[in-house]
């Protein structure tokens, strides 16, 4: 193996383990606003009287959600041409 395809290789590891953290961060953020999405969603069913916080906490919760997905399909896409290139061994 050349010192060259092993440096795009090195490189190719190191954006899949940032595109990991990115994706564990956001999934515990996830597992959160979908406790605090279940709480503003019970105050809404309720007819409370001001209801903009717990629509703020509904849209925050869709960002981090919709984050999520384009974290997780962006480590899919890196894996799939990590593996187009390089093949399955690294």
């Amino acid at each position: 193996m050349t010192s060259d395809r092993r440096a795009q290789e090195c490189v190719v590891i190191r954006i899949h383990r940032g595109l990991l953290v990115v994706c564990s961060a956001l999934s515990l953020l996830a597992l959160a606003a979908a406790v605090l999405s279940h709480l503003a969603l019970t105050d809404i069913a309720r007819g409370e009287a001001d209801l903009t916080s717990e629509w703020a906490v509904l849209r925050a919760s869709a960002v981090v959600v919709i984050g999520l997905c384009l974290a997780a399909l962006a480590l899919v896409w890196q894996v799939c041409a990590r593996l187009a290139r390089f093949g399955p061994r690294v």
